[in-house]
């Protein structure tokens, strides 16, 4: 499906100095159903040239589409989209795509990831909690710093409130961190993680 529509901005959220979330009004839009993990594409004429970019949803299948978005050095896209659009404008917007989804009950799942990487994690984890059975989540999640973490009070938020089911592991390679790991998730440190957390 490669048609776009118009959709109404319905919330703005400043989540770090560079990136914001984006809700969308799409309660009860079929055209807009969609597994945790997809994105939507986002098109948009800049300075006379028509821009289209992917952004993953980063909200679950219950709440109306959000997605998260970093601004990037010279992205248009990205520029626009953390700087000038506001509450109430319309974009248009391709339906969900994508299968970065998760199509089995695993009782276990790990998520890693650094940096905006986090956006269509943070659906599926969503998901996972929403099942309401014994099925746990560990999240490996690497920035530069804290106040560069997307999303980062959402989610300590819902590992507070599903601690039975939620652990998080964070890992900065700019900054020293309480009870946090410094440094970054490469091949060696993922690899230690995993030899040493019981949870994994």
């Amino acid at each position: 499906m490669n048609k776009f529509y118009r959709l109404q901005v319905k919330g703005i959220i400043s989540l770090t100095d560079e990136s914001v979330a984006i809700s969308f009004d799409t309660i009860g839009n079929d055209l807009f159903s969609f597994i945790s993990g997809q994105y939507i594409t986002i098109k948009h004429e800049i300075n006379s040239e028509e821009i289209r970019r992917a952004y993953s949803i980063c909200s679950s299948n219950t709440e109306d589409i959000s997605i998260g978005i970093k601004r990037v050095p010279k992205g248009k896209m990205s520029t626009f989209l953390t700087t000038q659009v506001k509450k109430g404008d319309v974009l248009e917007v391709m339906p969900p795509s994508g299968n970065f989804t998760i199509k089995e009950n695993f009782l276990h799942s790990v998520g890693i990831c650094a940096g905006s990487g986090i956006t269509p994690i943070l659906s599926i984890i969503k998901a996972t909690l929403l099942k309401n059975d014994s099925s746990k989540f560990t999240l490996l999640y690497g920035n530069k710093t804290v106040d560069g973490s997307m999303f980062a009070e959402e989610l300590i938020v819902l590992e507070d409130k599903y601690p039975e089911h939620l652990k998080i592991h964070w890992v900065y390679s700019q900054e020293e961190v309480p009870e946090s790991i410094k440094g970054r998730l490469d091949k060696q440190n993922i690899q230690q993680l995993l030899n040493t957390f019981s949870d994994l």
